[in-house]
C-alpha cells in the first residue's frame, strides 16, 4: 500500500475531533450499534501479485515502486495511481528481491532459482542474468549507489557482481551460516552483510577484504544497513535488538589510523607506532 501523508494526518484529525465530540455527547443507548470501519482517503492498494511480497522499492524518481513476490515474478507499479505498469517474468521460483538501479533505467530481481537477474525498467524486458555461480537461493540484490556494481547474498557469501557484463568479480567470504541482507554504504566504498552466525561484517567491496566484524548479537543477524550518512551500521537480530555501531567500530584501517593521531594529545612510542600504525621502529 502507498499512503498519503498529508490524507493521513486528516484522517488522525478527524478521528480526534470524534473521539471529542463523543466524550461531550450524551452517553450512548443501550443497544449496541455495528460500526462501520473507517478507511482514511488517500491509500492506493497494488494488487495482482498470488502470493506473499517479499520486497517493495520506490524508482529514484518516486514516480514507479516495483514489488518481489513469491509468485515468480515482479510488477511494475505507478506510485500516483497503483496501476500496473509491467511485469518481470523469467524467475522459475519465488522473487526475493527486485530493486531500482540508482537511474532509474535498470531492475535487479534475486530469486529462489539462485540467479539475478537484469531488466530494462521501461520495456520491462531481461538484459541480462547472473547464474551458475551461486550455491543457493539468492536472498536479496542491490546496486551500488554509484552503479558500478551489484551485490548479492547468497549461500554463506556474498557476491560482487558487475551489472555490465553480467559477471561475479569477487566473493566476499567469512561468515559460518547464511548471509541474510548484503548493501553498500552511501558512498559505495563498503558492503556491510548480515548472516545468521550471529555476526554482521564490513567488506571493501574492490578487494573483497573483511574490514571488520561486528559481534555483540546473540542471536541470527537478520537485516544491516548503513546510515544515510554513512557514519554508523544498524543490525536487526533475532534476540530481539537493534543496535547501533559508530564509525569507529568498521572504518578501514587507514581512516582509524589518522583517528589515532588525531585523538592521541601525545607522540606515540615507537612500540605503539609498530601495532597500530604498522609503521617500523626507527632503527
Amino acid at each position: 500500500m502507498i499512503y498519503n501523508i498529508d490524507a493521513l494526518r486528516r484522517f488522525v484529525d478527524s478521528l480526534r475531533s470524534e473521539s471529542i465530540y463523543e466524550k461531550l455527547a450524551a452517553p450512548p443507548p443501550p443497544i449496541e450499534k455495528e460500526r462501520k470501519l473507517i478507511e482514511p482517503e488517500g491509500i492506493i492498494t497494488l494488487s495482482g501479485h498470488t502470493a506473499d511480497i517479499n520486497s517493495v522499492a520506490f524508482s529514484p524518481d518516486g514516480r514507479l515502486v516495483v514489488t518481489a513476490s513469491a509468485d515468480g515474478t515482479a510488477r511494475v507499479w505507478d506510485a500516483a495511481t497503483g496501476a500496473s505498469r509491467g511485469e518481470l517474468r523469467r524467475h522459475s521460483g519465488s522473487v526475493n528481491g527486485a530493486s531500482f538501479s540508482p537511474d532509474g533505467r535498470f531492475i535487479v530481481t534475486a530469486g529462489n532459482d539462485a540467479s539475478v537477474r537484469l531488466w530494462d525498467a521501461g520495456r520491462f524486458e531481461q538484459v541480462r542474468m547472473i547464474r551458475g555461480t551461486f550455491p543457493r537461493p539468492v536472498s536479496g540484490a542491490e546496486y551500488s549507489p554509484d552503479g558500478r556494481l551489484i551485490v548479492a547474498a547468497s549461500g554463506e557469501a556474498a557476491w560482487v557482481c558487475d551489472p555490465n557484463r553480467g559477471e561475479v568479480l569477487r566473493k566476499l567470504e567469512g561468515h559460518t551460516g547464511q548471509v541474510n541482507s548484503a548493501s553498500f554504504s552511501p558512498d559505495s566504498r563498503l558492503i556491510v552483510t548480515a548472516s545468521a552466525d550471529n555476526t554482521a561484517r564490513v567488506w571493501n567491496p574492490q578487494t573483497g577484504e573483511s574490514v571488520a566484524t561486528l559481534f555483540d548479537q546473540k542471536g541470527p543477524v537478520l537485516n544491516a544497513m548503513f546510515s544515510w550518512d554513512g557514519r554508523s551500521v544498524f543490525t536487526a537480530s533475532e534476540d530481539y535488538a537493534t543496535r547501533i555501531y559508530p564509525r569507529e567500530a568498521f572504518a578501514p584501517f587507514d581512516e582509524l589510523r589518522d583517528l589515532i593521531r588525531q585523538r592521541v594529545a601525545r607522540e606515540l612510542t615507537p612500540k605503539e607506532r609498530e601495532d597500530y600504525l604498522k609503521e617500523p621502529e626507527s632503527q
